[in-house]
C-alpha cells in the first residue's frame, strides 16, 4: 500500500489539518509548531509517530478531535429508503 492510500495516515492528517483550524493558527504558526514538535515544516513530510506528537502537541493545547465517525456502506439504503424499496418491490 502507498502512503498516499494509508487510512490511517489520512486520519492522522485530517486531524492535524482540523486542529490547525480549530486552534485558529494561520499557516506560518502552524508551520513552526509542526517544525518545534517533529522537526519537518510539512504534516506530510511526517511520519506516524511525527503526526501523533503534532496530534498530541495540539490537544495539548485544547483541541479535541472529534471521535471516529462509523460510516454506511456506499449505495446502501438506510432505514426509510429501504421500507420504501422494500413496499415497491412488492407492489411489482
Amino acid at each position: 500500500m502507498t502512503a498516499a492510500a494509508d487510512p490511517a495516515r489520512r486520519s492522522e492528517l485530517a486531524a492535524i489539518h482540523t486542529g490547525k483550524s480549530t486552534l485558529g493558527l494561520d499557516d506560518d504558526a502552524y508551520r513552526d509548531l509542526v517544525q518545534r514538535v517533529a522537526g519537518r515544516r510539512s504534516a506530510g513530510d511526517l511520519d506516524q509517530a511525527g503526526r501523533r506528537k503534532v496530534i498530541e502537541e495540539m490537544r495539548r493545547l485544547g483541541f479535541k478531535p472529534a471521535p471516529p465517525q462509523r460510516r454506511r456502506a456506499r449505495g446502501r439504503a438506510d432505514r426509510p429508503q429501504h421500507g420504501k424499496i422494500v413496499a415497491l418491490w412488492r407492489a411489482l
